[in-house]
């Protein structure tokens, strides 16, 4: 291997499904025959090995997948912005949760177990949702736009990587598919970090914006108008979470013209930098392995017929130049 360089291959392997839907992650051993390229475009094949090893704890190659996935996954750039206003709001709140220790031990067993093997079934990655299903019901609140939760910094840090393994994964799946087809306009899967995870997001600002101005309007007269605010529980949920998760005083300080920016930055800064964000996320993509990701994410694909695709394989090799080159783009 090349001086200043990181090579590494990996199988993937498929169930029959309307989509690439994968079934096991293979890692491979480095052979002399091997003949590596360049990471596909949008580095999905490249980022799902690197998280491999951040979850293995392969000693070898660590730190420098660190740096690699800090340099090129746009998440890491998103994290770092929404995780610095969700901590401001925290202290704000003043009512923030740790999780119970007995969740994090899980995490850490859980990951543990999984990721020391070389071959990642999903099978056994679909199990973690039980874990995640557990403390939301312990907690006895939804995770959606709760901000409250706080998780050590070693477990929010195997949740992030974890969750970069199941988004890279979906997103080689994607690419695959996109490779096989003819009309990209119309056939091409789509990845997105967001409405992936939250349906319409502009329809849950306006609402938001309603509910929060009924909560001023009717505070003097709360037994009055209890029975219609139980109509915005029941008929926008995630607008009356939103607005209900964050500070009062907060919303109320703010200009009328400030508030449509904050809440809709409040709903980017939950899935992209909260310790419940990440669960949220997490749970959905191992809902698309159990459940099938045309069930979940690519809707358009239900009534499609199933099709059993080849295994994927990749021999990579990421030079320091091109990494370099690809932080500068």
């Amino acid at each position: 291997m090349k001086p200043n360089s990181f090579q590494f291959n990996f199988e993937l392997q498929f169930e029959s499904a309307p989509s690439p839907q994968p079934e096991k992650f293979i890692w491979l051993e480095n052979k002399k025959s091997d003949q590596p390229q360049g990471p596909m475009r949008f580095w999905s094949d490249a980022h799902l090995a690197l998280y491999y090893f951040l979850l293995n704890e392969n000693p070898e190659k660590l730190s420098q997948s660190q740096q690699l996935i800090e340099n090129t996954d746009p998440h890491h750039i998103l994290w770092l912005d929404s995780c610095a206003r969700i901590e401001s709001l925290h202290k704000l709140k003043k009512s923030n949760l740790q999780a119970p220790v007995h969740f994090e031990q899980k995490v850490e067993e859980f990951i543990s177990e999984v990721f020391s093997k070389a071959t990642v079934s999903n099978k056994d990655l679909v199990q973690f949702a039980e874990i995640i299903e557990e403390l939301e019901l312990k907690r006895d609140r939804p995770f959606l736009f709760d901000f409250s939760l706080t998780l050590s910094p070693n477990t929010i840090r195997q949740l992030r990587w974890f969750y970069g393994f199941l988004f890279s994964q979906r997103a080689l799946c994607a690419t695959i598919h996109n490779q096989t087809i003819s009309d990209p306009a119309f056939e091409a899967l789509k990845m997105d970090s967001i409405t992936d995870y939250i349906y319409k997001p502009e329809y849950i600002l306006k609402d938001a914006l309603l509910f929060h101005e009924f909560k001023k309007l009717t505070q003097n007269f709360s037994n009055e108008f209890k029975p219609m605010k139980k109509l915005f529980f029941t008929h926008s949920s995630s607008a009356a979470l939103l607005v209900e998760n964050l500070p009062n005083d907060f919303l109320n300080s703010l200009p009328q013209e400030k508030k449509e920016e904050v809440l809709h930055l409040a709903q980017i800064d939950w899935l992209m930098g909260s310790a419940t964000g990440i669960l949220f996320k997490i749970r959905e993509e191992l809902y698309g392995l159990s459940d099938g990701f045309e069930k979940i994410f690519w809707k358009d694909l239900l009534e499609a017929p199933l099709h059993r695709h080849n295994p994927f394989q990749s021999s990579l090799l990421i030079s320091k130049d091109l990494l370099l080159k690809n932080s500068a783009a």
